[in-house]
C-alpha cells in the first residue's frame, strides 16, 4: 500500500534550447539548395520582391541572394528568370519504392523561355579538383513532354549547356560533359526523376550519370559513363537553370540541388514510418469523455441532446486534429446513438466499434487530417483509406472525401452517389463508376501508392481475408505531388429529406489487414485517468504523488476531494468540524467528502497527542459515525472524537491508493 502525504512540491522548470541548421552536421554536404521561400537571404531563404522587383514574386533574379553553403552572389537571369511564384509550392517528391529522398523548402520553375543562373563557390565545393570525387544531384519535372530545358554546372553563367549538364530536347532526356558527345537516356516524360552526377578527378576527369537510381547505396546501381577528358578542362563556375523553348507555360521545375564528397550526402532518403500499421480509427463511439476518443451530446454550443459531428465535436483521435465543422447541416450519431454498420464477405466480417453517424437532409461535416502522421499522398508510401456506407433508399445521394480542403465536395479520393450509381474519382481525374446503388452495407478500401507518380485504386466490398483475392480498380494516376489531402467530408447533397446515408469505421492504415479485419479493443481508462485526462495531465504530472498546480494538494487528494490539480486556489469540497454533546459527552464532530468514483482510494483518520516531540499518528480513537448517500457526486463521512479523554488531540484526513 503507497501512502502519500500531503506535502508541498516544488516543481524546477528547465528550458530547452534547439538550433536550426542550414546543412547537416557531416560536413562532407558541401552544397544544398531546397530553395526554402522566405523573409531573410541572411537565413538562407529566398524573398519575395528581390532587387527591383515589386509583383510579390519569388524570382531567381539579381538582388536574390539567399545565404547557402556552396553559392555565392545573386542569382541573375536572361531573357526570364526562374521562380517560385507568389504561393510558392512543395517541393518536388522522388521516391524508388522503398525510400524516398528528403525535401524541404520549395520549388522553382519556369514555364517560357529564359534561365537564371549563379555562381558556385568552388573554394568549397572543388567541382573538377584534382583528386576529388564529387557528387551532385537534383530533381527535374516537366509539365508536358513539348518542354525544353536544361541544367547545368558549367564554366560561365548562362552556359547554355554541355559542361555537366541534362538537356530536354527533342523529345528525350540527354547528358554532357564538358564538351563531349550527348548521352540519350531515355523518351521524356512528366514523372519527377532524381539525377546524381559522379565526378571523378584523378589523371583524367570522369562524369558518371545515375538517372533515377535505387536510393539505399551507390553499388546496387550502374552508373552510365558520360565522358573523359583530360585533366584540367572541366572547372566550374555556375550554375544555370534554363528554359529553352516548347509551348509558352509548360513548366519545367527543378529542386533540391546538393553537392557532396559521398553518395549519402546527395542521396538523403527517409523511409522511416510509423510502427502501427492501423494509423487512425474512428468508429464514432458516443461517449462523455472526448479525451478519451468518444463523441459527446451537445458539443460546442448545442442544446438539443444531440450527437452532432459540428463545432465543439473534437474526440482525441489519432489522424485527426481540431474540432468537427459542419455546413448547412451535420451529420451525427443522434439522440440515440445506433450500433456500428457492419459488412461481411460471407466468411468474415470487418470488425467494428462504437456506433454510426448518418445525415437525412442537405449538409456537410468536416474535420482535419494529421497527415504528418498518416503520410497520405507522400512520396514512398502505400497507404489504405477504408469505410462502410449505407443508403436509406436509391435515391440518396451522397460522399466521402479525402481532399484539399475542407467541405471538398468530391474528386480527391472520393466517392460519389449520385444518379443511381456510386461513383469513384481521384486527383480531378475522370469520374469511374462502380455500380448500382442500393440500401445494401458496402465496404469501401482505397489503395493509394505514392512513387514516382501517385496511383489510387479502389476495392468495393472485397474478399476480407487476403488483398490479393480481390482485382482493384485503377480510378486514377497522377504527378508526384499532386495529392495532398488536409480534410475528410462527408456529404449528404440531395435526394428526399429523411433519407439518410450512415457512414461508419473509417480506418487508415499501411497494409490491408490494418483497415480490414484489425479488431480494435477499447482501452480500459480508470476513473482517475479519466479525471487526468479531463485536466490535460500527461506524464509525470498526471501520476497521484503528482503536484502540478504546486498547492498543498497531491493529485491523489485533488482526485479524492474533488479538486483542480491545474488550479493552487481549488482544493475540492471543503472539510467540516462541529462540537456536539450525545449522552453527556462532548464530542468533536469531523465530516469528509469521499468521490463516489473514486473507487481505486481509501480514506480514514489519524489522530496523535504530540506533534513536537515524536508524533504518533495512528488509525484510532474516533469513531464513523455515518455515511451520506451520494450528492453531488460524493459520500460525506461522519466521524467522531471525544474531548474528554485527551488533553489535547490532532487530527488528520489521510487518502490512499486502495491495495
Amino acid at each position: 500500500m503507497n501512502k502519500y502525504s500531503i506535502n508541498r512540491i516544488l516543481i524546477l522548470l528547465t528550458t530547452v534550447f534547439a538550433s536550426n541548421f542550414l546543412l547537416s552536421a557531416n560536413a562532407a554536404l558541401l552544397g544544398y539548395d531546397g530553395f526554402v521561400a522566405g523573409d531573410s537571404n541572411a537565413e538562407g531563404e529566398y524573398i519575395a520582391n528581390p532587387g527591383s522587383e515589386t509583383d510579390g514574386r519569388y524570382r531567381l533574379a539579381d538582388g536574390q541572394a539567399p545565404v547557402v553553403s556552396g553559392f555565392s552572389g545573386s542569382w541573375s537571369h536572361k531573357t526570364g528568370k526562374f521562380e517560385m511564384g507568389s504561393s510558392p509550392g512543395v517541393s518536388l517528391a522522388y521516391s524508388d519504392g522503398t525510400a524516398s529522398v528528403t525535401n524541404t523548402g520549395n520549388t522553382v520553375f519556369r514555364g517560357y523561355e529564359g534561365s537564371s543562373s549563379r555562381a558556385l563557390d568552388n573554394t568549397v565545393l572543388e567541382l573538377g579538383a584534382a583528386g576529388t570525387v564529387r557528387y551532385v544531384s537534383f530533381m527535374m519535372q516537366l509539365e508536358t513532354t513539348n518542354t525544353e530545358a536544361r541544367i547545368d554546372f558549367g564554366e560561365a553563367a548562362f552556359q547554355d549547356w554541355g559542361q555537366l549538364g541534362i538537356r530536354v530536347e527533342g523529345g528525350n532526356f540527354l547528358a554532357r560533359f564538358a564538351g563531349q558527345t550527348a548521352v540519350t537516356l531515355g523518351p521524356v516524360d512528366t514523372d519527377t526523376h532524381l539525377f546524381v552526377w559522379k565526378v571523378e578527378v584523378g589523371t583524367t576527369q570522369k562524369a558518371y550519370l545515375y538517372m533515377d537510381p535505387v536510393l539505399s547505396s551507390e553499388g546496387v546501381n550502374s552508373g552510365t559513363l558520360i565522358g573523359t577528358v583530360a585533366l584540367g578542362t572541366y572547372d566550374p563556375t555556375h550554375i544555370t537553370l534554363t528554359k529553352r523553348n516548347g509551348s509558352n507555360g509548360d513548366d519545367v521545375t527543378f529542386d533540391e540541388v546538393r553537392i557532396g564528397e559521398s553518395w549519402e550526402d546527395v542521396v538523403v532518403s527517409d523511409s522511416a514510418e510509423p510502427e502501427s500499421d492501423l494509423l487512425s480509427y474512428d468508429g464514432f463511439l458516443a461517449g462523455t469523455n472526448q479525451a478519451v476518443g468518444e463523441y459527446i451530446a451537445n458539443p460546442g454550443t448545442q442544446t438539443d441532446d444531440r450527437y452532432r459531428l459540428t463545432d465543439g465535436q473534437n474526440p482525441v483521435l489519432a489522424g485527426y486534429t481540431g474540432s468537427w465543422t459542419n455546413k448547412t447541416g451535420s451529420f451525427e450519431l443522434g439522440l440515440s446513438p445506433v450500433a456500428s454498420l457492419e459488412y461481411n464477405d460471407g466468411s468474415h466480417s470487418v470488425s467494428n466499434s462504437g456506433n454510426a453517424v448518418s445525415r437525412s437532409a442537405t449538409g456537410q461535416s468536416s474535420r482535419a487530417l494529421d497527415n504528418d502522421l498518416l503520410r497520405l499522398g507522400e512520396s514512398g508510401t502505400t497507404r489504405y483509406v477504408s469505410f462502410m456506407m449505407q443508403l436509406e433508399t436509391d435515391s440518396v445521394e451522397a460522399r466521402v472525401d479525402f481532399g484539399e480542403a475542407a467541405f471538398q465536395d468530391w474528386g480527391q479520393l472520393g466517392i460519389r452517389v449520385e444518379g443511381g450509381q456510386f461513383n469513384a474519382k481521384f486527383a480531378g481525374q475522370s469520374t469511374v463508376t462502380m455500380g448500382a446503388t442500393d440500401t445494401d452495407t458496402h465496404f469501401f478500401v482505397w489503395k493509394i501508392e505514392s512513387g514516382s507518380s501517385q496511383k489510387a485504386y479502389l476495392y468495393m466490398d472485397p474478399v476480407l481475408s487476403v488483398e490479393a483475392t480481390n482485382t482493384p480498380v485503377l480510378v486514377g494516376s497522377v504527378n508526384a505531388g499532386t495529392y495532398a489531402p488536409t480534410h475528410v467530408t462527408l456529404s449528404k447533397r440531395t435526394g428526399s429529406d429523411g433519407e439518410a446515408v450512415t457512414i461508419d469505421e473509417i480506418r487508415i492504415g499501411k497494409t490491408w489487414s490494418a483497415v480490414t479485419t484489425v479488431t480494435e479493443t477499447t482501452p480500459v481508462v480508470t476513473p482517475y485517468e479519466q479525471w487526468a485526462l479531463q485536466f490535460s495531465l500527461s506524464g509525470t504530472n498526471a501520476l497521484y504523488s503528482a503536484n502540478p498546480d504546486g498547492d498543498n494538494l497531491s493529485n491523489l487528494y485533488e482526485w479524492g476531494l474533488g479538486g483542480d490539480p491545474t488550479d493552487a486556489l481549488d482544493q475540492g469540497v471543503p472539510l467540516t468540524h462541529t462540537m456536539a454533546s450525545d449522552s453527556g459527552t462532548n464530542w468533536l464532530v469531523y465530516v469528509y467528502p469521499r468521490n463516489a468514483l473514486a473507487t481505486d482510494l481509501v480514506y480514514y483518520l489519524e489522530t496523535d497527542t504530540n506533534l513536537i516531540f515524536a508524533p504518533d499518528w495512528t488509525n484510532a480513537h474516533y469513531e464513523v459515525t455515518g455515511t451520506s448517500p451520494s450528492v453531488g457526486g460524493f459520500n460525506y463521512v461522519t466521524n467522531r472524537v471525544s474531548t474528554e479523554v485527551e488533553s489535547a488531540q490532532f487530527i488528520r484526513l489521510v487518502i490512499e491508493e486502495a491495495p
